[in-house]
């Protein structure tokens, strides 16, 4: 037994002699590396003021982005709020993609169709282009002639609306014996001057052969127009085509024999030539109907 206690001391003193020559060792290298430790600490100690100067800087950028912080985050809010419409709309939209897919499908549909008919369509249009170079002549000479007629068009509305109201004026006032006397014809028969008393009017007023059958409408036309409102004291004409023109203008109105007659002063300004003018007395007759005399 007392060997075993002094063996075991004997391992024990082995042991502990180890460890302090392991502590030597451990100590010699910290030992070692305390200069390393030190050289490193030097650096650390120049960088310290380096990094102390820039702190100001960094603070104030960071309050400058603390203070903006609560305008981000009204922003960010808004954007917050504006989210949910916008999703609506996305779905509403893929909603509705369907039916606007089906809709592109028949379009499709319909483009194949009308590719099938371009030939059909080609020729079509040819053939209408044939035609066009064809009927372009006939429409600049349609245009010419519907010039001419805008140009007659202001006068014959103006003569239309004074058939109009005339009419209107006199059937409100048919009891008056004076006033009936002398519009009847216009009531009853307006265009019966135009057909009976034109060759009258037309044929024995002018010497100047230049004078058209359009010219003697026209004339007739200012007559009847100035006869259904006396009060206008002349009407004028023009007719584009011959380049003729004048007036018709009231001389008198008067009384004879208890029939009521106008006397009217036809001017001519023909297009080449003097200028012509002449009296003719225009009365109502039984019928009361316009005559020349």
């Amino acid at each position: 037994m007392k060997n075993i206690l002094t063996a075991a001391m004997a391992l024990s003193i082995a042991l502990l002699a180890g460890s302090l020559a392991w502590l030597a060792y451990s100590i010699q290298g910290v030992t070692r590396e305390v200069p390393g430790v030190m050289t490193r600490v030097d650096d650390i100690v120049a960088t310290v003021p380096l990094i102390t100067d820039e702190i100001p800087p960094i603070v104030t950028e960071v309050g400058n982005i603390r203070e903006t912080v609560p305008a981000i985050l009204t922003e960010v809010g808004k954007i917050r709020e504006t989210i949910p419409p916008i999703l609506s709309e996305v779905e509403q939209l893929r909603e509705a993609l369907p039916s606007i897919l089906t809709r592109v499908d028949a379009i499709q549909a319909q483009v194949a169709e009308l590719e099938k008919q371009l030939p059909l369509i080609t020729d079509t249009v040819n053939t209408v282009t044939h035609q066009m170079d064809e009927v372009l002549p006939r429409v600049d000479r349609a245009l010419g002639e519907a010039e001419a007629i805008r140009k007659d068009i202001p006068g014959i509305l103006t003569r239309v609306e004074g058939i109009v109201a005339d009419a209107e004026s006199i059937v409100g006032r048919a009891s008056q014996d004076a006033v009936t006397g002398v519009f009847k014809g216009v009531i009853t028969s307006p265009y019966r001057l135009l057909k009976d008393a034109g060759k009258s009017i037309s044929g024995s007023l002018f010497s100047t052969k230049g004078v058209t059958k359009e010219d003697e409408e026209k004339i007739v036309e200012a007559a009847t127009a100035l006869l259904q409102d006396l009060d206008q004291k002349s009407v004028k004409w023009s007719n584009s085509r011959s380049k003729n023109s004048g007036k018709v203008s009231v001389v008198r109105t008067f009384e004879d024999a208890g029939t009521s007659c106008v006397d009217l002063q036809f001017d001519l300004k023909p297009r080449s030539g003097k200028k012509e003018k002449n009296v003719r007395t225009i009365c109502l007759d039984s019928d009361g109907h316009w005559q020349v005399r």
